[in-house]
Formats: C-alpha cells, sequence, structure tokens
C-alpha cells in the first residue's frame, strides 16, 4: 500500500455527537509502508477508529480519492465507493474501475433511468477480483456488521432515498449531542425512533461507519446532505436494499 493523504471527519471525540467540519489529518497518522500484510493493514485500521464516553464507535479517517479524470456521462463509480476501496489500496485504478462498472450497469450506453445495483457490484468485483479483493452480501445484524467496525473496516449500503434523512433524522442528530449518557438518549430515542418512513423509489450508496452497542444505533454516511445521521437497526432494515463488506 502507498502512502496516501487521509481527511478526517473530526479530530476530536465530538464528532460522534456532531460533526462540524472535514479536514487534512495529521501527516504522521497517514504514513504506511508501501507493502502491508493483511495482519498489518488490521493494526492499521484500528489506528482509525475513536471511542468516547458516550459509548459511540466510529471511524473518523478515509482516504481522499479524486474522480475528475473519470467524470463523464458514464460515470459509474461514486465518491464513496471509491473511498471505501481507497480505504483498503491506495493503488486503485479508477479510470478501470469505473469503465467495468458502466460496462455491466448499463452506464456506457444509458444512465438516465437510474442504474442496476447488481450491475454495478459485478462490475466493481470483477476488477477487485484481480486484487484478490471483492465485496460479499451479508444481513445487516450486529453481529455482522458491528465486529467489523470495531476492526476499522466500514461497511457499504444502499439505501432506500427520502426526505426524512435531511428533515427527522438531521434534527434528531443535531439534538443528540445535547444528552450527556446514552441511558438518557435511549430514553428520547424510543420516543423518536421512526416506525414509517416515506421511501423513494431511488436508492443511494452509504457508509456505515459507526455504532452505539447501548442504543442500537449505527452512524452513516451519504444519505443526507451536510452531515451524517445517527440510524436505530430497525430503522436501516426498513430502508435497506443490500449491505456489503469488503474482503481484503
Amino acid at each position: 500500500m502507498n502512502s496516501k493523504k487521509f481527511i478526517c471527519l473530526a479530530l476530536s471525540l465530538a464528532f460522534f455527537s456532531g460533526v462540524s467540519c472535514i479536514c487534512n489529518a495529521d501527516d504522521s497518522d497517514s504514513k504506511e509502508k508501501e507493502k502491508v500484510s493483511k495482519s498489518d493493514l488490521r493494526g492499521i485500521f484500528k489506528t482509525r477508529i475513536e471511542k468516547n464516553d458516550f459509548g459511540d464507535v466510529a471511524i473518523v479517517k478515509f482516504p481522499e480519492v479524486d474522480l475528475k479524470e473519470i467524470q463523464s456521462k458514464s460515470q459509474a463509480l461514486t465518491q464513496l465507493m471509491a473511498m471505501l476501496l481507497a480505504y483498503v489500496d491506495s493503488d486503485i485504478d479508477y479510470v478501470r474501475l469505473n469503465k467495468l462498472m458502466a460496462k455491466y450497469s448499463g452506464a456506457d450506453k444509458d444512465a438516465s433511468g437510474g442504474l442496476p445495483i447488481k450491475g454495478l457490484m459485478d462490475g466493481m468485483n470483477k476488477y477487485l477480483a484481480n486484487k484478490s479483493m471483492g465485496l460479499s452480501k451479508t444481513n445487516f445484524s450486529a453481529v455482522n456488521v458491528r465486529q467489523k467496525l470495531e476492526d476499522g473496516v466500514p461497511v457499504f449500503c444502499w439505501l432506500a432515498t427520502g426526505a426524512f434523512y435531511d428533515r427527522e433524522l438531521t434534527d434528531r442528530y443535531k439534538e443528540r449531542k445535547n444528552f450527556k449518557s446514552a441511558d438518557e438518549w435511549q430514553k428520547e430515542l424510543r420516543k423518536q425512533e421512526l416506525k414509517k418512513l416515506r421511501k423513494g423509489r431511488m436508492v443511494s450508496d452509504a457508509l456505515c461507519i459507526g455504532f452505539n452497542p447501548a442504543t442500537n444505533e449505527y452512524l452513516i454516511v451519504g444519505v443526507a446532505r451536510n452531515n451524517p445521521v445517527w440510524m436505530t437497526e430497525r430503522e436501516i432494515k426498513s430502508v435497506l436494499t443490500g449491505a456489503y463488506i469488503l474482503r481484503y
């Protein structure tokens, strides 16, 4: 793995209650060896995790990616997808990857009506197979997801779109930081949990990057415009199309 520049979703534990900025991580945190073993990678991943007194566990550092060279009408690769892959391997040929995803999804012909998830994932896995990597579909459960997050590995998700991310969930995300403990917040969360979500017809890619075992919440980025959101497992499952774990 080549050394690479990382962005830090926050430099303090306040991140878990309210992200306010994206900034460059300290260079000393992002220096890595040219080639590392899987066991070395596991150690590196754990340095990207932060925990706080609220009980939140979250991955706070991700590699910067630049997709300017593939901006076109047939672009199938998204920023979040690229971040996920670069998280493990900085030597990703984004042009080649995008071409395969566009081919398998039909984006190279017409992307106006949306792209099939299966085609996007097939194209990505076709590319990753040459690097002995892949994305495997998994059930979104505490057993499957939390261990990966504790190991410092984000979980890729496809979630139904909806206005509730920027409305109710963003409001709840901001309110959450006013509570002093997870126990206090859990009582309020029971009242605010969304039982019925008005889902859109489209889906959006997202990354699950954190969790709180006491409140059974998960930290999701990519669905709200200006901030991540905390969602309960029940809420996630009600809008989830697929969850994937990166094999490396």
